[in-house]
């Protein structure tokens, strides 16, 4: 039986200059206008990215999201349901907010509608900033490497896992030497042991808690769909409940897709086995 709590969506998305004054757009409490979106997130040091659609933007607003500063924007949209509130989906960069015929607007008309495209990719500043040459004396913590890493990078420092509290008196590859990967997750960089998650408490996915069909094995684990589900994100653990699948699984891949006026409110999970 579905979970009851799993209906009413809800969404607020805002946009604009990053830390500063923006524009933000909410159907809590109200009708509010459609917006369809798909976000791919992944485990490892390839960018997260978010297309997002909005229609029927008032003039004023289209004429903001026209002016939009690719080093300075930002988006980011949270979805969720109204028993159980909203959950971050992504948060990012303003790549593009064009009209697809002309790539400077933000807006143009499809039919009866005004459709307003946006563009986002997680930390796209921190991988264009990924190659760095500093250097660091002998005796430098692996902890102290990484924080100085995220800050040239622009990015906060979320879970990290797998350092080693050890000094070194030469260089070497922090990341590779460890059997650590790294990923930047709405802005927050993360770096786990490869076959770990980022934590020992499960988010349970069955028939009763979202769970769509029936999962599917993969090579290196599975593959299921559930009801949006905004708490699961790359490096999550999964207990997975399903008639003929269960166990302990990692996220490894999560695409969220959703459209507010139409049926797709899903989170999709490429996901591998704990070892």
């Amino acid at each position: 039986m579905a979970n009851p709590e799993l209906f009413g969506r809800i969404y607020q998305l805002a946009v604009g200059p990053a830390g500063g004054e923006g524009r933000q757009w909410s159907n809590q409490g109200c009708p509010g206008l459609r917006i369809r979106f798909k976000i791919s997130k992944t485990g490892d040091s390839t960018p997260n990215k978010a297309e997002i659609d909005v229609y029927n933007l008032s003039a004023d607003s289209r004429h903001y999201i026209d002016s939009y500063n690719p080093k300075t924007w930002a988006v980011r949209l949270s979805a969720g349901y109204q028993a159980t509130g909203l959950q971050l989906l992504f948060s990012g960069s303003v790549e593009l907010a064009s009209n697809e015929k002309a790539g400077h607007r933000a807006s143009h008309h499809q039919g009866p509608d005004w459709m307003t495209k946006i563009q986002s990719i997680d930390g796209v500043h921190a991988y264009r900033a990924v190659v760095l040459s500093d250097s660091f004396g002998p005796g430098t913590s692996e902890d102290a490497v990484v924080r100085h890493v995220a800050k040239q990078m622009g990015v906060t420092v979320g879970a990290i896992k797998g350092l080693s509290k050890a000094k070194y008196n030469h260089g070497r590859a922090l990341c590779k030497s460890r059997g650590l990967r790294w990923s930047i997750q709405d802005g927050v960089l993360q770096i786990l042991p490869i076959g770990q998650g980022l934590d020992l408490t499960a988010f349970v996915i069955g028939p009763a808690t979202g769970l769509v069909g029936s999962p599917e094995r993969t090579e290196t684990g599975v593959k299921f769909t559930s009801l949006l589900q905004g708490g699961i994100n790359p490096g999550r653990l999964i207990q997975l409940e399903s008639a003929y699948l269960k166990g302990l699984y990692i996220a490894e891949n999560v695409d969220h897709t959703g459209d507010t006026h139409d049926y797709p409110w899903y989170t999709t999970v490429d996901a591998f086995r704990l070892s």
